[in-house]
């Protein structure tokens, strides 16, 4: 295979991600739904995720439902690329966040024992967040829910508009690659494929310095979607590329392995 070398010269002036700030990725999450099934946040890689932190008896989270219920969750919940679940960040009992579904009339699903992961992204109660596709945090409330509603619903609209444009110009019988999930990521993700015909491909990991370091598929292939998980243990963190090579294509994206 081809030298990447001079490719990753010019990606050495990529700056490094930290933090849980907008444009960086959001940690996963497993929790208990309210007939306690666990939900995880990677569920629902390659849709648009709403989050609504709230404590089970807070007034303002109370008041912030129907609006969300409204404004939010109705307008958009039949398109199955938006996803709204609410995190309970008081770490209440079944009961407790039971009574708030109740009280609220929240039509989304609720999650228990939300704290630590709040705590995890520096959030509080009565906040939105909004993760995208690939599941990096676009939006990420300082205030009330009510009063940052319309800003998450803009950027809610924004990414949805843009899942749509791109599914449509994905037409059947074409070859994608796409961003893994989680992206950062420590120390597992997983990338996705399409291949528009059944035929050889190659799925491989490099290095900055253009070395092979892994190989997540390799050889006959049918036609239709694939899943490679990259297990990156034993590598150093940093930056890192993955290439998708066909007898017909080849491309390549960016990842970032973070400790």
């Amino acid at each position: 295979m081809r030298s990447l070398t001079g490719f990753f010269v010019a990606m050495l002036l990529v700056a490094p991600v930290s933090g849980q700030a907008v444009g960086t990725a959001a940690p996963n999450f497993a929790l208990q739904d309210l007939t306690n099934q666990t939900v995880q946040l990677s569920d629902h890689q390659g849709k648009v995720v709403v989050l609504f932190f709230f404590g089970y008896n807070c007034p303002l989270c109370l008041a912030s439902a129907p609006s969300l219920n409204q404004n939010l969750y109705d307008l958009y919940d039949s398109d199955p690329n938006f996803v709204m679940l609410g995190l309970d960040t008081w770490n209440g009992s079944l009961a407790q966040v039971s009574s708030f579904q109740s009280r609220s009339g929240a039509r989304y699903t609720l999650l228990q024992k939300g704290g630590d992961y709040s705590t995890a992204v520096s959030i509080t109660y009565d906040r939105l967040m909004v993760i995208d596709a690939g599941g990096v945090i676009r939006f990420k409330g300082a205030r009330t829910a009510a009063n940052d509603l319309n800003d998450a619903k803009t950027v809610v609209a924004d990414l949805l508009s843009a899942l749509t444009d791109t599914e449509e110009a994905t037409l059947p019988g074409t070859t994608t690659l796409a961003q893994n999930y989680p992206n950062p990521f420590n120390p597992t993700t997983q990338i996705d494929f399409t291949l528009g015909t059944s035929g050889p491909a190659q799925l491989a990991v490099y290095n900055l310095l253009g070395q092979e370091v892994a190989v997540l598929a390799d050889g006959l292939f049918p036609a239709g979607d694939h899943r490679a998980t990259l297990d990156a243990s034993a590598l150093p963190s940093g930056l890192y590329l993955y290439r998708l090579t066909t007898a017909t294509h080849t491309e390549t994206r960016t990842m970032t392995l973070l400790r």
